[in-house]
């Protein structure tokens, strides 16, 4: 899989995808090591538990977005503002090209739940991508659409 459409490559203009948070890297531990025999290299790491996911919600079925996600990600019925985590996790926590998300990500984020036909148990995002000319189909059309998770803790 390349990740790179997800977390970007590194720059000084926005912020870094960083899921190590304040893990470090044990430069004692880490190798490369070239394999003759195949050609190729590689990597050792010194390994570690970086979290552990609690619950697991359906994954996206042809470009929708269920509607229990809203309430998993601490969204009671989608009413009011949505949570940063919530509407970040639905973005990768990426803009276009890779960079920050916009501040009107939430906005649409709301405005895609309103207008997406919460009540029929799914947010068709092809439906509001090709139906609505606003901030809606520019934020839906940067969602990657990835199973949703809860870590524990």
């Amino acid at each position: 899989m390349n990740a790179d459409p997800l977390v970007g490559v590194p720059s000084l203009t926005h912020r870094n995808y960083n899921a190590a948070e304040t893990k470090r890297l044990n430069m004692k531990k880490f190798k490369f090591r070239k394999r003759e025999k195949w050609n190729y290299y590689s990597m050792f790491v010194e390994d570690f538990i970086l979290d552990t996911i609690d619950n697991v919600q359906q994954s996206s079925q042809g470009g929708a977005i269920p509607t229990e996600w809203a309430d998993f990600g601490d969204w009671a019925d989608a009413k009011g503002k949505p949570p940063d985590q919530f509407w970040r996790t639905l973005v990768a926590d990426r803009g276009r090209d890779a960079k920050n998300p916009p501040v009107y990500y939430a906005i649409a984020c709301k405005e895609s739940f309103d207008k997406g036909s919460i009540k029929g148990g799914a947010i068709s995002t092809t439906d509001l991508i090709n139906n609505e000319r606003n901030t809606t189909s520019i934020w839906i059309s940067g969602v990657p659409l990835l199973p949703i998770v809860r870590r524990q803790g």
